[in-house]
């Protein structure tokens, strides 16, 4: 049987292709105005380069669907791993739920395009936004934006589900809790261990270990509530993660990291379909269409 499953996932590896037709784009755009059946949330953790893999992960998913992600899902949530252009938040076809930290780390702001539409005056540039919360600390310097000083969205949601499931619920009243579905797209992640208790753990030590501490910091609250939410949202919870043998930095540009992202992504995917669990593919698509 493992065999078989190996086979199946040899074959659909080189089977793999690029979007070559065009995207829908005048698809039904969902909207939580509007009373409807089940809210879809999409999740996307922060992670720098290595957000390659959701992209990965949401390409496939247009590619099946034909048509863009903001037909099927209601509310994005993102931090450290975007997009850019000239639009404001009241542009976006989809709720968005995007984080950043003030600097001192104390307040987190959360811009949305539900604010944005209650408040003109905080219908911000999705490029100003996008700066605050990619401002990774140690990588980039802090963003100053409004009469404030910003630092990147995941030092303290660097997994933002939890945040977008609450802004649904408080900002649209009118949805049934038990009718969520949320699909949270990881970076990839793995298990540092530079705190081990034989290190001599001196200033050298933190300046050669200075990212793997940072991804500590910024993972290890945040995985969690990844528990919190299976357990509130049962089968409607879809996590899809890539555990990493070996670190990939979140400023690591090198083609082989790229190329190894991509494999991982395309694997983790074609790992799904082989195995046929409840995870898979065109088990999601179907329930996030119906």
């Amino acid at each position: 049987m493992d065999i078989e499953r190996e086979e199946k996932t040899i074959k659909k590896k080189y089977k793999r292709i690029n979007i070559t037709e065009p995207l829908d784009f005048n698809s039904y755009s969902s909207n939580l105005d509007e009373k409807q059946q089940w809210c879809n949330i999409l999740s996307i953790d922060g992670g720098g380069i290595p957000g390659i893999i959701p992209a990965i992960w949401l390409m496939e998913l247009e590619r099946q669907i034909r048509r863009p992600i903001s037909s099927i899902v209601d509310v994005i949530a993102d931090t450290s791993t975007e997009y850019f252009g000239s639009a404001t938040l009241s542009d976006a076809k989809s709720e968005l739920v995007i984080p950043a930290v003030k600097s001192g780390g104390s307040v987190t702001d959360i811009f949305t395009r539900f604010n944005s539409h209650q408040d003109s005056t905080k219908n911000f540039c999705l490029t100003d936004i996008l700066m605050c919360t990619t401002a990774a600390p140690t990588y980039f310097p802090a963003y100053q934006f409004n009469s404030s000083v910003y630092v990147d969205g995941g030092v303290q949601a660097n997994i933002p589900a939890m945040i977008a499931y609450d802004h649904a619920s408080k900002s649209y009243p009118h949805y049934d809790r038990n009718r969520v579905r949320l699909l949270s797209l990881g970076t990839g992640d793995y298990v540092p261990d530079p705190l081990n208790l034989n290190a001599n753990r001196n200033l050298l030590f933190w300046a050669r270990n200075h990212q793997s501490v940072f991804k500590i910091l910024m993972d290890g609250p945040q995985n969690n509530i990844d528990l919190h939410l299976n357990s509130v949202l049962g089968d409607n919870c879809y996590r899809w993660q890539i555990w990493l043998e070996n670190p990939i930095d979140l400023d690591d540009i090198q083609d082989k990291s790229i190329n190894r992202l991509i494999d991982l992504a395309h694997g983790h995917l074609e790992e799904m379909e082989a195995y046929d669990n409840r995870h898979r593919l065109g088990c999601l698509i179907e329930k996030f269409r119906s």
